[in-house]
């Protein structure tokens, strides 16, 4: 059975790929083309089935039209991000963990700071019920403190 030969143009068409992809492909000598300049489509078929399996890092797309797509896909969500986050409704990640840090922290000195001042008044104590309850509106305290914190 002969080989099927064909040009740039016409092999691009049959895969489904830009004529430009393609010449690229061939200039990188990833596609072989013969003397005549015509590409042996099962070869080139198996090249880049076998190319994709390794890489699937090589710019795939089928045409301009799927590119600029694309890039316009990416411009709109950047775009939607920039105005999310002019309206407030966006934070920095880094703002976030600086936030999130100083909550924690002082989250763990107030909690901390429990024991010194419970300590004092359940020495006396004679049941484990009044002990119970003053370790309980200490930390009711603390954490009141701490839902009213609006900034940190």
């Amino acid at each position: 059975m002969p080989k099927k030969l064909l040009p740039i143009t016409a092999f691009a068409k049959e895969i489904g790929v830009s004529q430009q992809r393609i010449s690229q492909l061939v200039k990188k000598g990833v596609i072989p083309i013969n003397k005549n300049k015509l590409i042996d489509v099962d070869q080139a078929k198996a090249i880049l089935s076998d190319r994709k399996k390794i890489d699937d890092n090589i710019p795939w797309s089928k045409t301009l039209a799927d590119a600029r797509i694309k890039t316009e896909s990416i411009r709109a969500e950047m775009l939607e991000l920039d105005y999310r986050k002019k309206r407030g409704e966006l934070i920095e990640r880094e703002k976030v963990m600086h936030m999130v840090t100083g909550i924690i922290s002082i989250s763990k000195t107030k909690l901390l700071s429990i024991p010194t001042k419970v300590a004092p008044l359940i020495v006396g104590s004679d049941s484990i019920k009044k002990i119970k309850n003053i370790i309980e509106k200490e930390i009711r305290f603390a954490l009141e403190e701490l839902a009213r914190m609006k900034e940190v």
